[in-house]
């Protein structure tokens, strides 16, 4: 797991773990570390903060019926203390969709969002954010079992074959059980 806990050379949201600056709530994150930050969370690992993110994006399209670009940044951004509508621009074009079009909280849609989001939050330590962990990150949201390469797997094929066999091989000894 990555960290730039306090590392004062990066942008608040990396030095935090939180890229996608999430304010501080009372809300239970999984990593989530007492924060000395006073307006953000903060979190034991970059991975935790990204996973919250994903988390609060899929909520709030979700629950809270922010389906679109334009409902979403709005929210996660208001005009009081961001360009809210460049923000959104920004957004819909890197996705290539219009700000108004219901959007789902699906891992494709969710992986598209991130990436310009990071951007806009943290600037060009997006860029120290690999497409592998942003990917986790949403799969973790969607509660998507990450895949172990390390362990060996059988294809569904292989098992329904196995299957097949095993009764094959049940049928044959009950013929020579009746035989007998």
């Amino acid at each position: 797991m990555s960290t730039y806990l306090n590392d004062k050379t990066r942008s608040r949201g990396l030095r935090n773990n939180n890229p996608l600056n999430l304010r501080k709530t009372s809300a239970k994150w999984l990593g989530k570390i007492p924060s000395t930050d006073k307006d953000f969370e903060q979190f034991t690992s970059l991975e935790m903060g990204l996973r919250a993110g994903a988390i609060n994006i899929k909520t709030q399209i979700n629950v809270r019926k922010k389906n679109t670009v334009a409902k979403l940044i709005y929210t996660y951004a208001p005009p009081n203390e961001n360009d809210t509508l460049n923000y959104i621009n920004t957004i819909a074009r890197s996705v290539n969709i219009d700000p108004n079009a219901t959007i789902k909280a699906d891992t494709e849609t969710l992986y598209k969002l991130i990436r310009p989001m990071l951007k806009m939050e943290i600037g060009n330590d997006e860029k120290l954010i690999s497409d592998t962990q942003i990917l986790n990150a949403v799969n973790a949201a969607l509660n998507i079992k990450q895949k172990d390469e390390n362990k060996e797997t059988k294809p569904t094929a292989g098992i329904l074959a196995d299957a097949g066999l095993f009764i094959l091989l049940l049928l044959v000894f009950i013929y020579f059980i009746i035989k007998l």
